[in-house]
């Protein structure tokens, strides 16, 4: 019996080891492979130089350049009221907002009429009266030599007693009726009421009747011609702008409505001056820009309005114009060589807006840029072009 079991358990340990080396020797063999280098997909722009007009950027809130409160210089009552004079409406210049009673002005000025009149008969009388005196005084002086004479002239005596005393009074009370006409006349002016420009009313109180008393605004107005926008311009971009011949700033300016939605609805303006202060801001020069005409578009400018705009500047000659987002820690470029791999380089920006960095020195034309994000930048990184 013991032999028995001896002889089956061989048999299972000889059949375990024959199993054994019979599946070793018929597994697969496995070979290993080469660790396959990794690339990354950009996107590129091939550069070429060219002659670059530049832009600068402004941005700021649009102002009035001209407002005015309409106001009474003489008393009286409305008696004329425009029939468009309501808040918002557009009036040329001079054209007329309202008028007050002129009657009681007409009434002075026909008495001034008057005054001036009988000063002016009053000073041909003295004028007469004084010609016969100093006729009257020649014959009495006829005998006194040239220098007496001229001494007696010069005197006092000499103006009372030909008249020409009361003359000069006449003469000084016509002066003084000439002037309480003019303004009796320009009384009569004051009491029509009219636009100082082309502009729009901002508020407006008038109503047949109602007394105006001196002092008194009852129309709020605003010249429309053109606005103001005051920006801050940053100083070392101030070598760019454009000047004349009389060394004035000649940049055209284009600014956009970002309120309204149209953000490409551009509106035509100027540099007019700089003011003399740097912005608390720091390092920033405060611009003064004249918006042309900026109720004359379809859609009008309004002040209050915040809008950006652009400054035409200088033209920069055989400069690479480069996305913004191309430019590596400010001043590298990221490159794909020949066997598309990356090359880092040095580049010297000239400009820089918001959208493109304009750089004249460290890349060449032809030269393919990196455009997009590579989670790590090294030099000999192997690239693929998204084409």
């Amino acid at each position: 019996m013991k032999v028995k079991q001896l002889i089956i358990t061989s048999a299972i340990l000889a059949g375990s080891v024959i199993g054994f080396v019979i599946l070793k020797e018929s597994r697969p063999i496995i070979h290993k492979k080469e660790a396959k280098e990794l690339s990354y997909l950009v996107k590129i722009d091939t550069l070429r130089a060219n002659n670059e007009s530049i832009v600068i950027p402004v941005s700021g809130e649009i102002k009035a350049a001209h407002e005015y409160f309409i106001t009474a210089e003489v008393k009286g009552k409305v008696d004329n009221v425009s029939g468009k004079l309501i808040a918002g409406a557009k009036f040329g210049k001079d054209e007329l907002l309202f008028t007050v009673d002129p009657r009681e002005y007409m009434a002075e000025l026909e008495k001034a009429h008057a005054g001036l009149n009988i000063a002016q008969y009053d000073l041909d009388l003295a004028e007469g009266k004084a010609k016969a005196g100093i006729f009257a005084w020649e014959i009495q002086n006829k005998g006194l030599s040239e220098q007496d004479k001229q001494e007696r002239i010069n005197s006092k005596e000499y103006s009372l007693s030909t008249g020409l005393v009361d003359k000069d009074k006449q003469e000084e009370s016509l002066t003084s009726a000439v002037s309480h006409l003019t303004l009796k006349e320009l009384d009569i002016e004051r009491t029509e009421f009219r636009a100082p420009c082309n502009g729009v009313v901002l508020s407006e109180n008038v109503e047949l009747g109602q007394l105006v008393n001196v002092g008194d605004s009852p129309v709020k107005f605003v010249c429309t011609d053109y606005f103001y926008l005051e920006s801050d311009i940053i100083s070392n971009k101030l070598q760019y702008l454009q000047f004349n011949q009389d060394s004035e700033i000649d940049s055209d300016v284009i600014v956009y409505n970002t309120d309204s939605g149209l953000e490409k609805y551009g509106y035509k303006g100027k540099i007019l001056s700089f003011i003399p202060q740097v912005s608390q801001s720091g390092r920033v020069a405060r611009s003064l820009i004249k918006v042309f005409e900026p109720m004359q578009y379809d859609i009008p400018l309004f002040i209050g309005s915040f809008v950006e705009g652009t400054v035409e500047g200088k033209v920069l000659e055989n400069v690479f114009k480069l996305k913004y987002s191309s430019l590596r820690n400010n001043s590298t470029v990221w490159l794909v060589d020949n066997n598309n791999r990356m090359k880092i380089v040095k580049v010297n920006v000239v400009f820089s807006d918001r959208e493109y960095v304009y750089v004249d020195s460290g890349i060449k034309n032809g030269d393919r840029v990196v455009t997009s994000k590579v989670p790590t930048a090294v030099n000999g990184l192997k690239l693929e072009i998204n084409e």
